[in-house]
């Protein structure tokens, strides 16, 4: 079939990124996973990718390090990093907290609670 068209690697790049949302906390989540989802080649699902100038483990780390951002932050002060990091497809919680501070420049631990505790230090508006 030759080279697959800009506009296939296009549609591939869109339909990965859905799959990459949906599978999330899939351990096994992997470029070879999403080709063959996609029926394509690893090879493909790599240009699709790199078209926007990004790498596909690259794209499913930082989809997954901003969910955890969010469970965090509207988490429990007390919620567990390692059941969050789970969640959110981490199967090693060190490694989760290493590459969480290498990317946010914060610890996990600092994050949890944040925004439910910003909503009820907040003085009522009278609004309600």
């Amino acid at each position: 079939r030759g080279e697959p068209s800009a506009d296939d690697l296009r549609a591939y790049f869109v339909a990965a990124k859905r799959i990459i949302h949906q599978r999330l906390a899939d351990f096994n989540l992997s470029p070879k996973s999403i080709a063959d989802a996609l029926q394509c080649s690893r090879a493909t699902l790599y240009r699709a990718f790199r078209a926007h100038g990004l790498t596909v483990a690259a794209y499913i780390r930082e989809v997954r390090l901003q969910e955890a951002w969010r469970r965090l932050e509207e988490s429990s002060p007390h919620a567990s990093i390692a059941e969050i990091a789970a969640a959110c497809g981490f199967s090693d919680s060190v490694h989760f907290r290493r590459i969480f501070r290498e990317r946010f420049d914060i610890h996990p631990r600092d994050v949890r609670g944040t925004k439910r505790a910003m909503a009820t230090s907040l003085p009522s508006s009278g609004l309600n």
